[in-house]
């Protein structure tokens, strides 16, 4: 893992992270961003390979064609 850097944040943002992080198992405001950041860059990176597999080719294919567009 690499340096860390500051990100800023509006104070009432802080808060309300803060007070929701108590009802969770993060540990602090710092962890939580870093996992909602990794998340999210993990589920829509435009480089990475999102090829469908046969099953759900045949599943997409079978909707549209109950929809009629197939």
């Amino acid at each position: 893992m690499g340096k860390d850097v500051k990100v800023n944040i509006p104070d009432h943002l802080f808060g309300q992270l803060k007070s929701y992080l108590e009802k969770t198992a993060f540990n602090s405001v710092d962890d939580f961003v870093t996992f909602v950041l990794q998340d999210y860059l993990d589920q829509n990176d435009p480089q990475e390979n999102k090829n469908l597999s046969q099953d759900e080719t045949e599943e997409i294919t079978k909707r549209l064609e109950n929809l009629g567009y197939l």
